[in-house]
Formats: structure tokens, sequence, C-alpha cells
């Protein structure tokens, strides 16, 4: 199942919402500075072009968000829908897989995407061969993850 992230408006009238009141905090880590600040450039970006119009439309705000945050948000939730419900699993599969193990640290820190982290599982064959039933699901789900 494909995750996409579609944040319902982020703007009501003249005003606009950014970081953690967009609902954009890191859903795997929590974190939600660079979010915050990420989203009110994206803001700023958006009512400079319209200052000086006489009705403006800060509707481009929520595209924007969407298109720059998006992808990163909806790989953020699957690796948490796969590492909390299977924390065992993903416990023993790092352990095993150093370089798995390497990326995971990178994210958490916020040096990776998740894009790199699915790509790195996707590299590990032993993945493919994971027993149980919602686990195996989870990892399925991860491999077969869109490249971006």
């Amino acid at each position: 199942m494909m995750v996409i992230y579609e944040p319902a408006d982020l703007h009501a009238g003249p005003t606009l919402v950014v970081g953690d009141a967009a609902g954009l905090a890191d859903p795997f880590t929590g974190e939600g500075i660079y979010a915050a600040l990420y989203s009110a450039c994206l803001a700023a970006e958006v009512i400079a072009e319209q200052v000086n119009w006489q009705v403006p439309d800060l509707g481009g705000y929520t595209s924007l968000v969407r298109e720059r945050m998006g992808p990163e948000l909806a790989n953020a939730f699957r690796v948490t829908r796969w590492f909390f419900p299977a924390s065992g699993l993903v416990h023993r599969l790092l352990h095993r897989h150093q370089g798995l193990a390497t990326c995971m640290l990178q994210v958490i820190a916020g040096d990776l995407p998740y894009t790199s982290f699915f790509d790195a599982c996707r590299n590990q064959p032993a993945l493919l061969f994971c027993p149980g039933g919602h686990d195996r699901t989870a990892i399925f789900e991860i491999v077969r993850a869109p490249r971006g």
C-alpha cells in the first residue's frame, strides 16, 4: 500500500499554518524544528509572490508543502508503520545487517532521507525471506517502495 501525504488545506483566509500546527513533524522521530523552519520558508515564498495582490490566494502554500515535503513525510510514515509494530524483528535485522543499522542511524540523525533507507533495504536479499505474517508484509512493503 502506497502512503501519500495529502494534508488538508494549510491555510484559511489570510492565515497559514506551519510546522507542528500543520502536522509536519516527522512521524518516526518526532522531530519538528526542521519542518517548522522549512514550511515557514515555503509560506514566506508564497506570501512574497502575492504581497501586492489585491486578493491573495494562499492555496499555493498547501500545494508547495505537498510537493516539497510530502514525499519524505510519506516515507517517514511508511518507516513508522514498519518499525514500531515489528520492533523485535527490526532489532534482529538491524543487528544482523550493519549496513541497514548505519542507514537507520543516519535517518534518525537527519543525515539521510528515508528513501535512501528503502534503497538499502532493497539491496539486502535476506530481507525477502523474513518469516512472520504482519512483519513479512511490512518488509515486503519496504522492499517494494517506489524509488524517489
